[in-house]
């Protein structure tokens, strides 16, 4: 979300071929572009959440977010802001939207406390990506002397977000299962403790 800001000196010197005024617009057309979505999509996105599961959705939305920013990567490589526009429009669709599946999830994995840590957690993370970006965007333009490498850096570290969240529902079913596991052992237990003291009142 935030490589065009920390890129758009660079990006202006990319695309020298047009004027300031339009090189602004088409900046500014970005963050509309991914912005106005988002007025709606997160609410249908807390739909989607609620009658799939919060770790299904994560990686759904994370695969809009991936697509889009190989597109918005792609356009940069070739210089077409319209390519740019319409991959953060796609990178849209999901970003904002992954906010509200990740709290259903620490919602559900710290269901009996300390969710609040685990969000305050998830907060802090997600400025320190933001600091960073200012840091290692330029710095890989400058390092490999090409804009599009800090693009293409992103979708790497978006595609290695899609593997974590392929391991969480992984995880998640496993834990699912042996809740379930444990919850019907209880329950037999129970159910045998109240034979056993049925048949002894009997006797």
């Amino acid at each position: 979300f935030d490589n065009p800001a920390a890129l758009h000196d660079q990006l202006r010197d990319h695309f020298s071929h047009l004027s300031t005024r339009e090189y602004e617009y088409n900046f500014n057309l970005l963050y509309t572009a991914y912005s106005t979505p988002n007025v709606i999509l997160p609410f249908l996105g807390g739909i989607f959440v609620d009658r799939y599961g919060a770790e299904v959705c994560c990686l759904v939305f994370l695969c809009f977010t991936f697509l889009g920013q190989l597109m918005v990567a792609y356009g940069v490589f070739s210089k077409s802001f319209t390519v740019m526009i319409i991959g953060r429009v796609v990178f849209g669709i999901g970003g904002e939207s992954i906010c509200v599946a990740s709290s259903s999830l620490l919602q559900k994995w710290f269901e009996f406390g300390e969710v609040a840590l685990a969000m305050g957690m998830c907060l802090s993370i997600s400025r320190l990506g933001s600091v960073s970006n200012n840091i290692v965007s330029p710095w890989l333009t400058q390092r490999f002397h090409s804009l599009h490498s800090a693009f293409f850096f992103s979708c790497f570290l978006i595609f290695v977000s899609l593997i974590a969240s392929s391991i969480v529902i992984y995880m998640g079913r496993h834990a699912d299962n042996l809740i379930l596991k444990g919850g019907s052992t209880e329950t037999r237990q129970k159910h045998d403790t109240t034979d056993v003291s049925a048949s002894e009142g009997e006797d």
